[in-house]
């Protein structure tokens, strides 16, 4: 597999250069190489690292290219939430199922795992990612008592 050093988007070893940012790509050599898993932002980022802690999967984030807003603090342009390699594809089954990734998004090799896994125990798995984070943001509005 490779990567996008900018982006940190994986692709298949065919590819050469990054269809979103145009960079050379490069081999991932290191199971622990931090890749994009979902670009995000507001609640979603804490969406995103809950369901991803609450499955043991470490993850960091990349700051995506900063927009005018971000000098008035509008900024929403939102960041890449990064993983190791080795946990991309379970991190990828939790963003689809908390909606945070979008089907276009989804390769032909995770749509065969979710297949394989059955969609109901998929469907089941996600809800509960779902309704723990729910509870998390619930939590947080309250205490900012909104």
């Amino acid at each position: 597999m490779k990567i996008c050093p900018k982006c940190k988007k994986i692709y298949d070893d065919s590819e050469v250069t990054c269809s979103d940012c145009r960079k050379k790509l490069k081999n991932i050599e290191n199971k622990n190489t931090p890749v994009g898993v979902c670009k995000v932002s507001g609640v979603d980022k804490m969406r995103v690292h809950g369901a991803l802690e609450d499955a043991g999967i470490p993850s960091g984030e990349q700051k995506v290219k900063a927009s005018a807003e971000a000098i008035t603090g509008d900024d929403l342009s939102g960041v890449i939430i990064t993983v190791p390699y080795q946990a991309y594809d379970k991190a990828l089954d939790i963003c689809i199922g908390i909606g945070v990734v979008d089907d276009d998004t989804i390769d032909e090799k995770t749509k065969a795992d979710i297949e394989a896994f059955g969609i109901e125990n998929f469907c089941k798995e996600c809800n509960k990612a779902t309704a723990l984070n729910i509870d998390d943001v619930n939590l947080v509005t309250d205490m900012m008592g909104q």
